[in-house]
């Protein structure tokens, strides 16, 4: 039996049920251990009372303030190890998922022989760079397991050099998601229809630069802007025949728009967020998927790859560059890199099945 442990709401947690929907595909059998912090997310677990999930609901908690929840995880570390020597047994494989549950390591190691595996999600010393302590933890956590979870091949080089050829790669998405909806790169609108959902945070994102880009250009270029955040009302008070604001949408509308657009967009600007550096965000792997052109800026990793491969465009940060891409977009082109994109889908799911494949050797 396989077993993660993670000190959120694992139902809302995309990284934890990508892990569960691959697996379970696989014929691994699977337990989760979660906390559901909040009171509405703890109601949520008890109504659902999901088989393979063990929700800890004894104590509610906040989240990002490590202080005033330091009780709730010392009860829920407790918990855990209890299951964890209950189960010890049946176990062969555990993954700590984030750096405070990795903390358990140290003690599962002193009555569990199997293997333990911590899946890194946003390397901590990225947001917090200059905290020596987190980096000394999260080093310590890694010398601690037997192996990593990466959720990108260019994170390796973040890992210690001893132990990067530990690491597994598995990318953010699961295989459930072979089958996608047919590309439409033949759209016959001559509009071309540039796509963008997700947080609207400002300066980082660089949404500011893409709206008066598509505002002042003369090319046939409409720009549909979905999510919420800090921008929303602004946004909302530009809707035209340019912009569409189409607010909040759920999965299954998010799907359809990407379907009907011509163009992703996905801006991750280092200037104020070095983090960035190493992104390996959803709307990546959604161009690859859905065969889509992506536009995004120089700087992440991932930009790289995009640039390497022709699935896109990647510009500077700015609105210079911002608007002679926007003037200068062509369907044809797009069309072709759309393709280029589309090509590469199968390439991502067979190495993230051998990724999973090793995971589940041992049980």
């Amino acid at each position: 039996m396989l077993l993660i442990v993670r000190s959120t709401y694992s139902a809302t947690d995309g990284r934890v049920q990508n892990h569960l929907k691959s697996l379970q595909f696989l014929g691994c059998p699977i337990t989760i251990i979660d906390w559901p912090r909040t009171k509405n997310d703890q109601l949520k677990a008890r109504e659902m009372k999901m088989p393979n999930v063990i929700s800890f609901t004894l104590i509610s908690g906040m989240y990002g303030n490590f202080v005033k929840t330091l009780f709730g995880r010392i009860i829920f570390d407790l918990f855990v190890l209890a299951k964890i020597f209950k189960f010890r047994g049946k176990l062969k494989t555990i993954i700590l998922s984030d750096l405070d549950t990795a903390l358990l390591a140290v003690f599962i190691r002193t009555f569990f022989k199997g293997r333990i595996i911590f899946d890194i999600y946003d390397h901590y010393s990225d947001v917090f760079r200059e905290n020596k302590f987190i980096n000394y933890l999260e080093n310590k956590c890694i010398h601690w397991s037997d192996n990593v979870i990466i959720c990108a091949e260019w994170r390796r080089k973040i890992l210690p050099i001893d132990v990067r050829n530990r690491a597994i790669v598995i990318e953010n998405f699961s295989l459930l998601e072979a089958k996608v909806a047919k590309s439409n790169n033949a759209i016959s609108n001559s509009i071309i229809k540039v796509l963008y959902i997700g947080v609207l945070q400002p300066k980082i994102r660089g949404l500011e630069n893409l709206v008066q880009a598509v505002i002042e250009s003369h090319n046939k270029v409409q720009l549909v802007i979905g999510g919420f955040g800090p921008l929303e009302d602004e946004f909302k008070s530009l809707n035209s025949s340019k912009i569409v604001f189409i607010g909040p949408v759920g999965h299954d509308e998010t799907t359809k728009f990407i379907n009907d657009c011509n163009v992703i967009v996905g801006f991750y600007y280092l200037n104020g967020a070095l983090h960035h550096e190493n992104a390996a965000p959803n709307k990546y792997y959604e161009h690859l998927k859905y065969g889509k052109a992506i536009i995004t800026n120089v700087g992440p990793a991932f930009a790289k790859v995009v640039e390497q491969k022709s699935t896109g465009y990647v510009i500077e940060e700015g609105l210079v560059s911002m608007k002679n891409l926007i003037d200068n977009l062509e369907l044809e082109d797009i069309k072709l890199k759309s393709s280029a994109a589309l090509d590469l889908w199968p390439s991502f799911l067979t190495r993230n099945r051998q990724a999973y494949l090793s995971l589940i050797n041992n049980n």
